[in-house]
């Protein structure tokens, strides 16, 4: 026997130990995991985890239960906003409850509207689809179930962080060709409003008339929308005020000669978190009129609340620095400061003497162009 022959004999050999060494391994390994499962078993059948998936199972029956007593309150293909199941939205279904609200993605996820945790409800109707809002007192709760039936909680407003965007949850339904709705989203409608009405505490807004218009808010273009006494708008961020709120309405670049093309809208907001300034940008001229006379006819809501024409944009959280006390705010004192002191020609014009016609401007006060001297 040579030499080569004598070596490759050796890592043969060898080659043949560490795979047997190998598969012993692997089977001592398997061995070993199959001990743990069954005492993880044996520890469940006796134990308190027992109980534990007991409880889980007898939760889930009785959630299967409910589900199954109010099939008629459901409407499916309904897409929700922010996605519980993380992304901008998720589609699924929505089921109405005695005590609650629940959308479901599948038959793992879903997330749960307690009647207790609602503020507001928001219906509204659009040419292209139906829109349910809830507005929450905190962010709703979702869960997702895992193999081991355990449910895993899930937050989809961890992403929300401007003041503007209150915890909410939008819903809307596609509207069918050649008809105003849908129809189950009709009956579930009708359900849902009798549910509000039995907690005092619950409001219903039903938007069906609202002025609309397309504006710039958050860097973005969009549909605001009047209604009878809220401002707001559907896309992410939500835009939502109440008239009840508004402190100022002062329309910025609307007295120049020739008027322009466009203007912009500043809400001063008496808000939770403060005195916040809201700006919708880039409002086509046509309609300042009509928004003026909106808020003109829903002027009771809130008399203290002023609207102003000006010239061009002032510094507007400098403005907010100077208000004390929202219940005795003097706009003439304070705008003339601040337009006093940047030494604009257009701006000092724009907080210039009350107008003459303050009978007719709407939620009491308003501000006109000088005479050219």
């Amino acid at each position: 026997m040579s030499r080569k022959q004598a070596k490759r004999g050796v890592v043969e050999e060898e080659k043949k130990k560490k795979t047997n060494m190998l598969k012993d391994y692997s089977l001592t390994e398997k061995k070993a995991k199959k001990r743990k499962i069954e005492e993880v078993e044996e520890k469940g059948s006796n134990g308190s985890d027992g109980e534990d998936s007991n409880d889980e199972g007898e939760e889930e029956k009785m959630d299967d239960q409910g589900d199954s007593e109010l099939e008629s309150c459901k409407i499916e293909d309904v897409v929700v906003r922010p996605g519980i199941r993380g992304g901008a939205s998720n589609k699924g279904s929505l089921l109405l409850f005695e005590d609650k609200i629940k959308f479901k993605l599948d038959e793992t996820t879903s997330s749960t509207l307690d009647f207790d945790n609602i503020i507001n409800v928001f219906c509204q109707h659009t040419p292209a689809e139906s829109i349910l809002y809830f507005s929450l007192k905190q962010p709703p709760q979702s869960s997702q179930s895992t193999n081991n039936n355990k449910k895993k909680k899930l937050n989809p407003n961890s992403k929300l962080s401007k003041k503007s965007q209150p915890p909410g949850m939008f819903f809307s339904k596609k509207i069918p060709k050649s008809k105003t709705t849908s129809p189950d989203f009709s009956s579930f409608l009708q359900s849902l409003q009798s549910q509000v009405a039995n907690h005092s505490s619950l409001h219903f807004y039903n938007l069906l008339h609202t002025l609309k218009f397309p504006g710039f808010f958050s860097s973005q273009q969009r549909d605001i929308f009047i209604s009878d006494s809220w401002i707001l708008s559907w896309k992410s961020p939500i835009l939502l005020i109440s008239f009840s709120n508004l402190l100022l309405i002062f329309f910025e670049r609307v007295l120049f000669e020739p008027r322009m093309r466009n203007f912009d809208m500043v809400l001063i907001v008496n808000s939770s978190e403060g005195i916040e300034v809201v700006k919708i940008n880039c409002i086509e001229m046509e309609y300042h009129e009509k928004i003026k006379n909106r808020f003109d006819g829903q002027k009771n809501l809130n008399p203290k609340c002023k609207m102003i024409d000006g010239y061009d944009s002032l510094n507007w959280n400098r403005v907010v620095e100077g208000i004390n006390d929202v219940d005795s705010i003097d706009w003439d004192q304070i705008l003339n400061a601040q337009t006093n002191g940047n030494g604009s020609k257009n701006s000092k014009a724009a907080a210039a003497t009350k107008s003459k016609s303050d009978k007719k401007t709407p939620l009491g006060g308003g501000v006109e162009k000088k005479e050219k001297e």
